[in-house]
């Protein structure tokens, strides 16, 4: 009979059916993962004030 890659435990490298798995798995955790990490990192604050001027002294001649 022939043999299956369930049955080649003892064989180097990924199986087939192995690879599958873990590809499907990552890609499960990656797509919540990226939709979270980008609702993060976006943000807006919603205001259009801007900071107001410094004034010119000796210690701050850049103003």
């Amino acid at each position: 009979m022939g043999s299956t890659s369930a049955e080649n435990n003892g064989s180097k490298g990924v199986g087939r059916r192995d690879l599958i798995k873990r590809s499907a798995a990552l890609g499960l955790i990656s797509v919540p993962t990226m939709s979270f990490l980008s609702a993060c990192a976006s943000s807006d604050s919603g205001s259009d004030k801007k900071a107001t001027a410094g004034t010119k002294t000796a210690k701050n001649p850049s103003r």
